[in-house]
């Protein structure tokens, strides 16, 4: 299914806008339409749901109303849907962490690397949003690549850097050889050679014998 009838993509809107009405009302009766929403939600954000998951993509969703609306949701804030104001993961001490938290990417990253790659996380997440906002993928392939780049990343950065190698001292009997100065070096000397258009002092010529005519 390339594209999705307007009628359609209404219908989730409105099935949106419901999920944050019953939020203020009933807990069960969200968690509910969450359900519904998750189960279309491949249809509506396939790269969102390729990269998070399609749970946590259906309550990213439906936080931000729309998906439109989430598309609109800076990175800096994506991280923040879903956050309560007195929620302290383990691993997160001193910021708020939402439905993010629930992902395969970050439940599988060590501590050390939890903060790091949860605002790569939300920085990848909210530029799949723009995509799915935009109908540019719908067979969820960029959501697939920009999983594995941040697979390909966490890898990286749990690699240890190599030990500094000491370097050998060198032979003090050994001559160091004569090595050119390069073309900045030659055109720096040419400057100051001496040529034959230089002027000479102390040699009378042909301005002095002027003036000894002249005072004759």
């Amino acid at each position: 299914m390339d594209t999705l009838s307007d009628s359609f993509t209404a219908d989730l809107d409105e099935l949106f806008h419901h999920v944050l009405e019953e939020d203020n009302n009933n807990t069960e009766y969200m968690e509910k339409d969450i359900d519904g929403v998750e189960s279309r939600i491949g249809y509506i954000a396939p790269n969102l749901s390729a990269l998070v998951g399609s749970e946590v993509a259906a309550k990213l969703v439906a936080t931000a109303g729309s998906l439109s609306a989430l598309a609109l949701v800076p990175p800096c804030n994506f991280q923040l849907l879903g956050a309560n104001k007195m929620n302290n993961v383990a691993g997160f001490s001193g910021f708020r962490v939402g439905y993010l938290e629930h992902t395969d990417i970050l439940e599988g990253t060590p501590l050390s690397l939890k903060w790091r790659v949860c605002r790569l996380l939300a920085a990848k997440s909210s530029l799949a949003a723009r995509f799915d906002s935009k109908r540019g993928d719908p067979s969820g392939r960029i959501g697939t690549i920009l999983r594995a780049d941040i697979q390909k990343k966490i890898k990286k950065w749990q690699v240890r850097p190599s030990a500094k190698q000491p370097k050998p001292l060198l032979d003090p009997d050994s001559q160091s050889e004569m090595k050119r100065g390069g073309r900045r070096s030659r055109m720096k000397n040419q400057r100051y050679v001496v040529t034959s258009n230089r002027m000479q002092f102390s040699i009378p010529g042909d301005g002095s014998r002027f003036c000894t005519s002249s005072g004759n």
